[in-house]
């Protein structure tokens, strides 16, 4: 029983609140100067510049729920580690799952790769990186609790299905869907 306009404007306080602590803590790390971090985080929010699209616009404020988050929390993840909070950053890529299904395996994806092209370089183990790396997994298993609840909660409260034409299905996606 919560409206339409108190969900949207939730939802859209979330997604701000991811892109505003990514962006701050991105060039915080880069710049090591508060001031300049707040500043250009409000710069941003009000220009509403945007950092990048996938194959549909995914703003900083939309109507595309999905894309927002991704943008948002892949932004935020971003941040997590730029500001070497490994764990929170673990525990976000994960949840960025239950978010966009395509996304959060993108960038599952990339970190396994970044964690097996760091070993297969170093040939060894990085004494300094084993730490961050226990702490970035320690994280990932927390978030996955989370995410697993999200997908049976959406498993069993979807909307039902409208019965449609198998032929003009496999005609969309055999001559549409890319």
């Amino acid at each position: 029983n919560i409206s339409v306009i108190i969900i949207s404007k939730l939802l859209m306080f979330i997604s701000t609140i991811f892109y505003s602590f990514g962006i701050f803590f991105i060039v915080n790390n880069l710049t090591k100067n508060l001031i300049v971090s707040y500043f250009l985080v409000c710069f941003i929010l009000i220009t509403k510049i945007n950092f990048g699209n996938v194959d549909y616009p995914a703003l900083l404020f939309s109507e595309h729920t999905y894309g927002m988050f991704s943008l948002s929390t892949f932004t935020f993840f971003i941040g997590l580690l730029f500001n070497k909070n490994f764990r929170l950053a673990g525990f976000i890529s994960i949840i960025l799952l239950s978010f966009h299904l395509i996304v959060g395996l993108w960038v599952i994806f990339l970190l396994i790769l970044v964690t097996k092209y760091l070993q297969i370089i170093n040939n060894k183990k990085i004494l300094v990186y084993e730490p961050y790396k226990k702490n970035f997994y320690k994280g990932l298993f927390i978030g996955l609790i989370p995410t697993i609840i999200s997908f049976i909660v959406y498993q069993f409260n979807t909307v039902s299905q409208n019965d449609y034409n198998k032929d003009d299905f496999l005609t969309y996606l055999n001559l549409w869907d890319h």
